[in-house]
């Protein structure tokens, strides 16, 4: 009963804000709303993330076939960039990452999990 009861809460603490944010970025960058990311599970399973797009639509197109030097710089970046040199975020965007890197910080980002990138590789070798 207390895990309905808090996930409850949640929720109406949190319905402001997935209210608000989706009206902001269509505001501030017009739709698509969300961005649909695939990334690789555990065990080598692949899924799709959503979440609230803080980039240019068509930001990876941006970054792969319109950009060679942004590519470049991406690549010598070990795969990322600081958000404050990275053109394809918006600002809503800028705001968001802010907001969640100092939560981060202030929690710690949490482990990383090396083993599940070995149990990938166990059962796909092509992540290994």
């Amino acid at each position: 009963m207390l895990d309905i009861i808090v996930a409850l809460s949640l929720i109406i603490v949190f319905l402001p804000f997935w209210i608000i944010v989706p009206i902001l970025i269509v505001i501030d960058s017009g739709p698509p709303i969300f961005f649909r990311h695939k990334r690789l599970g555990r065990f080598g399973n692949e899924f799709y993330l959503w979440k609230f797009r803080s980039m240019v639509p068509n930001a990876d197109k941006i970054l792969h076939e319109q950009d060679p030097t942004l590519l470049k710089k991406f690549k010598d970046g070990d795969w990322k960039f600081k958000a404050d040199e990275d053109p394809r975020i918006t600002k809503l965007g800028r705001i968001l990452r802010s907001l969640i890197e100092s939560q981060q910080e202030k929690e710690g980002a949490g482990e990383r999990k090396p083993h599940l990138q070995k149990e990938a590789s166990i059962r796909n070798p092509a992540c290994g």
